[in-house]
């Protein structure tokens, strides 16, 4: 495991134009792994399964992410960061070609495993590159900055690949992944300084880290309200239709609102975390996140559904950034550790979240009550935040 690199600027303004070419290649890495979710349906149909089979490629590439990001980020520490970001990139890309050629469900699955192989080494990395680059002060912002790339894929990557798909068909949607992921490439070979390798921590020392009861419960935050998120936002294509019985065109509009108000979300997580504290911050965002699950199936009106969808993104998103916050603050010396954890936790919630949805599905629970199974993992991920985090913390102080 590594932890977080030692970066000298270069420059005064340079740090936060890094971040933001970080915040890029997280954004082609997001719209890899939300883009299924809006061509669900004509994936399913295309390879002759239902929605609940074919959303477990969802699964496949969260829990193999879950798996490879700590064993990512120990190996990453043998090479420089760029070169690590670079790599990584350029297996997701070619994950996500392969994927677009698959001809069957084993090699979509096989597939998606190799793109997950990629994001699990870029993302950590990213991130704890981004916490590296700037002042203790602004690492809420920075961590902030890199997670609106992952969300702004919802606003702008996702809406452009169902685009793509009605006009040609769902794999128009995955070359479309490719593509950014090439682009990626070459934004951040030319565009990041060099800059050295972590250094590399033990790996007893790392496995110490995991087993620190304060960071395993904000871990299992995460993988609730992520999996609470994702258990419908796999099937979001249903669920809308199940209550406001979009057109195509509307369909496309409620998807871009939902984007940006997870990108909106996010961006806005970093200053709050920074000026309240990320316990307040994570606090509030998923108390809302609960209360929008549990309006959606109530849903009657495009209108209400267009206002409804903006909260909802935010309120899926916001959590992401006070949660990145209170693991690096718990372990400072081990940020990339820390995170490359937290994008594991994230990924398994995903894998849970989609695995769920898929079962309850299968087991006759109509699209439109997921929601209220996905409220339900949130109320739970605010309950452990209240009662099992502070507890865990004061044992370790006490200890």
């Amino acid at each position: 495991m590594s932890s977080t690199a030692q970066v000298r600027p270069v420059g005064p303004a340079r740090p936060m134009v890094s971040v933001w070419l970080l915040a890029f290649g997280s954004f082609a890495v997001g719209t890899g792994l939300f883009a299924l979710g809006g061509v669900l349906p004509a994936l399913a149909a295309d390879l002759g399964v239902t929605q609940a089979v074919a959303g477990q490629a969802v699964t496949v590439f969260a829990i193999t992410y879950a798996v490879a990001a700590p064993v990512a980020a120990y190996l990453a520490a043998r090479g420089p960061t760029r070169r690590v970001l670079l790599i990584g990139l350029a297996i997701f890309t070619t994950g996500n070609a392969a994927t677009a050629a698959a001809p069957d469900l084993m090699v979509l699955f096989l597939s998606r495993v190799v793109a997950a192989l990629g994001a699990a080494t870029f993302t950590p990395v990213a991130l704890g590159a981004a916490t590296a680059l700037v002042p203790t002060a602004r690492r809420g912002q920075a961590l902030a900055i890199v997670m609106s790339g992952l969300n702004g894929a919802l606003a702008v990557g996702v809406p452009l690949g169902v685009v793509l798909a009605r006009t040609g068909s769902w794999r128009s949607a995955v070359v479309l992944v490719a593509a950014l992921g090439l682009t990626a490439i070459l934004v951040i070979s030319r565009g990041i300084p060099h800059l050295p390798a972590a250094a590399q921590t033990p790996l007893p020392r790392a496995v110490a880290v995991l087993r620190r009861r304060s960071v395993f419960v904000v871990l299992g935050v995460t993988v609730l309200f992520v999996a609470a998120g994702i258990s419908v936002y796999t099937y979001v294509a249903s669920v809308l239709m199940d209550t406001v019985s979009p057109t195509h065109g509307q369909y496309l509009l409620l998807l871009i609102l939902y984007g940006i108000g997870a990108f909106g979300g996010s961006l806005t997580a970093g200053p709050i975390t920074d000026r309240f504290g990320p316990g307040c911050a994570l606090i509030w965002s998923l108390a809302l996140l609960v209360l929008i699950l549990v309006l959606v199936p109530f849903i009657s009106s495009l209108a209400a559904a267009a206002v409804l969808v903006v909260f909802w993104g935010a309120a899926f998103t916001a959590p992401l950034t006070p949660q990145q916050y209170r693991l690096v603050g718990l372990v400072p010396d081990d940020a990339t550790v820390t995170v490359s954890f937290n994008s594991s936790a994230t990924y398994l919630g995903q894998g849970l979240g989609a695995a769920v949805g898929g079962l309850a599905l299968s087991a006759g629970l109509a699209h439109r009550d997921l929601p209220f199974l996905a409220a339900a993992l949130a109320l739970c991920a605010l309950a452990v935040h209240l009662t099992a985090a502070p507890r865990a913390r004061e044992e370790e102080i006490a200890a």
